[in-house]
């Protein structure tokens, strides 16, 4: 694991007595592999957050061809509710502290410390409301499922913490163990459902149970690194709280509304749906995800926007909307055509009901990535109030369309209400350009200088 840590800059000049074509390999691997540059960040999240879903995508399968709809349905509800708390108790922080990191390296001591103890103290008292209230929040048709997910709440903390490491890493400018620190979970919790179904010890707790096993030993791997990077004595701590928690308070209520808006269909399909509907969404929704593979994760984004004047923000902004669209509009063609065909391949022919509310929650995946980069622009210059009205509006229209729509529609209504609140958000965002940050609204298609642009970022 050392070799995480090691420079470039060695391979580099000892690939230049090569010839050419080697040097340019050889400076290319390294640069891919350590990705101490923005431009070798990203395209090594891409090919990790490939990665990533290929180990979701063996999850996904393994649990849903030997759970059953059912089976499906009562692990979502385990996995959902903490998953969602992790997030939230570090809302705004996350990025507080990412951007603190950049601009004031030498605090990064304090900054990680003042960081976890608010992600650890807010995921605390989440998971002690939650718990208390987890009958009134499954619903009447999921209380079978209350005890298991109560265990799930124990997840909490360890979500929380692992955005931690993610934001960490990256404000920190190591892409590298950034982008580790999201593809390990997922890798280990495959493995160890994989190992689970092979001793045919399958079921939703040692389901469940191997989300822990995954989210846990990733963050052992990665935390002598961690320590490594922020090493050093807490000074200015007080400073870096201030900071933080200012940038967070504007912050935080975009992060919690979106994170509202995203996760809103299954919250209102746990208290509306009977657990197989349930099991049907779920497998629909993490399919579904598997088109955001082409888009670099949102740290590398803002880490790479911040600090730059307005107008450079916005080119480097422009540039990856354009490749998002791009890539996006691929694989959404793709998924529509073969829908019928994916689903009944990797799920079987009891999830193929799935296959008109995967269609719209591809579509729905897409639009959201695109908007989760213009809302990286906002925040790295300084914006987060704009976004959070931006989202409540979002959330709003999300939430009306689904409880008006899914007792009518169930899990189809569900999804159209979540497409048509992250559509609005897109809009609004892109408005917003002009009227709050007075800059235009991007170019959509990709043409040469947005080819010089990537390219610089490989050699900035």
């Amino acid at each position: 694991m050392g070799a995480l840590e090691r420079d470039d800059e060695g391979a580099g000049r000892g690939a230049d007595a090569a010839p050419p074509a080697l040097s340019l390999l050889a400076r290319l691997s390294s640069g891919l592999l350590f990705a101490h540059r923005p431009g070798f960040a990203a395209v090594q999240s891409v090919l990790l957050q490939g990665l990533t879903v290929l180990a979701n995508l063996v999850t996904g399968i393994i649990t849903a061809r030997l759970l059953g709809a059912q089976g499906r349905g009562f692990y979502a509800v385990a996995v959902t509710w903490p998953a969602l708390l992790g997030m939230a108790a570090l809302a705004g922080t996350g990025d507080g502290l990412l951007l603190r990191l950049r601009r004031e390296p030498l605090s990064a001591t304090a900054s990680v410390a003042w960081a976890a103890l608010v992600a650890l103290t807010f995921s605390a008292v989440l998971t002690g409301v939650a718990y208390l209230l987890m009958p009134r929040l499954l619903g009447h048709d999921q209380q079978d499922a209350l005890e298991i997910a109560r265990l799930g709440l124990l997840l909490t903390p360890f979500v929380a913490t692992g955005a931690l490491f993610r934001q960490s890493f990256a404000g920190r400018g190591k892409f590298l163990l950034g982008n580790l620190a999201a593809f390990l979970p997922h890798l280990l919790h495959a493995v160890a459902v994989a190992l689970f179904a092979l001793t045919s010890a399958l079921t939703v707790g040692t389901a469940v149970a191997s989300l822990f096993c995954g989210v846990i030993a990733s963050q052992l791997v990665l935390l002598r690194f961690l320590l490594r990077e922020i090493g050093g004595p807490v000074a200015g701590l007080k400073a870096a709280a201030s900071w933080i928690s200012n940038f967070a308070r504007r912050a935080a209520p975009a992060e919690l509304l979106t994170l509202c808006s995203s996760w809103a269909d299954r919250l209102v399909l746990i208290m509306l749906l009977a657990p197989r509907e349930l099991g049907l969404y779920a497998v629909a929704y993490g399919f579904s995800r598997v088109v955001t593979i082409a888009t670099p994760p949102s740290g590398i984004l803002l880490s790479t926007m911040s600090g730059r004047e307005p107008r450079e923000a916005k080119r480097l902004h422009d540039t990856a909307v354009r490749f998002c669209i791009a890539a996006l509009a691929t694989a959404v063609a793709i998924f529509f055509v073969l829908s019928d065909w994916l689903i009944h391949v990797f799920y079987g022919a009891e999830f193929l009901p799935a296959v008109g509310v995967f269609k719209i929650l591809v579509l729905q995946a897409a639009v959201n990535q695109v908007a989760m980069i213009t809302a990286q622009l906002y925040l790295s210059m300084n914006r987060p109030t704009v976004t959070s009205c931006i989202e409540f509006i979002a959330v709003a229209v999300s939430a009306t369309l689904m409880i008006w729509l899914s007792p009518q529609y169930g899990a189809r209504g569900a999804a159209i209400g979540l497409l048509a609140g992250t559509s609005t958000r897109l809009v609004l965002l892109w408005c917003g350009l002009i009227t709050h940050l007075g800059l235009s609204l991007p170019r959509l298609w990709i043409n040469v200088d947005d080819l010089r642009t990537a390219r610089s970022l490989l050699k900035a």
